[in-house]
């Protein structure tokens, strides 16, 4: 690639063409891609289209040292991605807006395309375009994405009723235990302690299939994706719906990766696990649990019920206490609130739920 004395390309359309080749060949609904001033989608129609955006940014979701340039894009396009898992959509587009302060930042804005490209193409999605720009300062990625649904058959946040069971897939606080472990020992020796956790960490998967199969046998009433911490989230979907809820802290460790409090801590309050969260009537769904976990190799666990009472209480042996989500706050930039029970997290567990606090 020929490239400038500033480390662009000398005609800026080289990139774009680089891009496009690394996409690769548009196909329905994509009827336009890369090279143009807009991609242009022809969906089906009797589809709704969704929209979410995320960004990822260096010193705040993640550090360098930590991961790969291409980790570091397919890192953001998952996260991205999640929210339409979360809605129960099939993606079908994402737009990059990648950032670089390099000196010749063309091989790194390459390699954080080819990482979030490598994700979009296994979740069924193609990259249609987006932006570069020259950074002051590290690397940034925003990823917009674009799903359809059914018409009518969006998941949302509100939808819970009371009587519901609340229901997580997977195992939650992995990616918190992963992000504790690198911030403490670096890449070589978290791998070392515990590869499985650094690995939800930085190479976290959109559970896309399993929200597909969910949405299609009409199992949940709500549903959302858990990125900001189970006791976050699931506050959100309590004030959406406009109802309360308690989680049995027994079940939760059921689902948690790690046993003790430490791994109940996690759970209630890690996030970037891209797990779903859902309501559903216990009859709907108790008789998908065996041929979901059978199917997709990951759980599916009742970890508590929604209540017509507001509020978010937590159950342990008999005994409900207010639980007080303490995920990360985006705005404040900072945990919102002490764990459940004062001084029983992690110690220094300041998380961004999308990545790392990084201190």
């Amino acid at each position: 690639m020929t490239v400038d004395a500033g480390g662009w390309p000398s005609d800026e359309d080289a990139l774009t063409r680089r891009f496009a080749e690394l996409a690769g060949a548009a196909s329905p609904p994509i009827a336009l891609g890369i090279g143009d001033d807009c991609a242009v989608l022809r969906p089906d129609s009797g589809e709704d289209l969704l929209w979410s955006i995320d960004s990822q940014e260096e010193e705040v979701d993640f550090r360098r040292e930590w991961m790969t340039l291409e980790e570091i894009g397919a890192r953001a396009a998952a996260a991205a991605l999640s929210d339409l898992a979360g809605s129960g959509a099939r993606p079908l587009a994402i737009l990059l807006s990648l950032g670089s302060a390099a000196a010749d930042p063309a091989e790194e804005l390459l390699a954080l395309f080819r990482g979030a490209a490598r994700i979009a193409r296994s979740c069924g999605a193609a990259v249609v375009g987006g932006d570069v720009t020259r950074r002051a300062r590290g690397v940034g990625v925003t990823v917009a994405v674009l799903g359809s649904a059914p018409r009518g058959a969006v998941l949302l946040r509100r939808g819970a009723r009371p009587g519901d069971g609340i229901w997580v897939t997977g195992s939650l606080g992995l990616a918190a235990a992963g992000l504790s472990l690198l911030r403490d020992r670096g890449r070589s020796a978290a791998e070392i302690a515990d590869a499985p956790a650094v690995e939800r960490f930085v190479r976290p998967a959109p559970r896309i299939a399993e929200a597909l199969w969910l949405r299609e046998r009409g199992a949940a009433h709500a549903m959302l994706d858990l990125s900001d911490g189970l006791a976050r989230d699931l506050s959100r979907l309590c004030a959406a719906s406009g109802v309360g809820a308690v989680l049995e802290a027994e079940s939760v460790l059921e689902a948690a990766a790690a046993a003790g409090e430490s791994g109940l801590q996690n759970a209630l309050h890690g996030g970037e696990d891209l797990e779903l969260l859902l309501s559903a009537g216990s009859q709907s769904i108790a008789a998908f649990v065996k041929s979901f976990t059978e199917l997709f190799g990951v759980g599916l666990t009742r970890i508590g019920e929604i209540r017509s009472a507001p509020g978010l209480y937590l159950r342990r042996a008999g005994r409900e206490a207010p639980l007080i989500p303490a995920g990360w706050d985006h705005v404040r930039a900072e945990r919102a609130a002490a764990p459940a029970r004062a001084g029983s997290g992690p110690a220094d567990m300041a998380l961004n739920p999308k990545g790392a606090t990084c201190e």
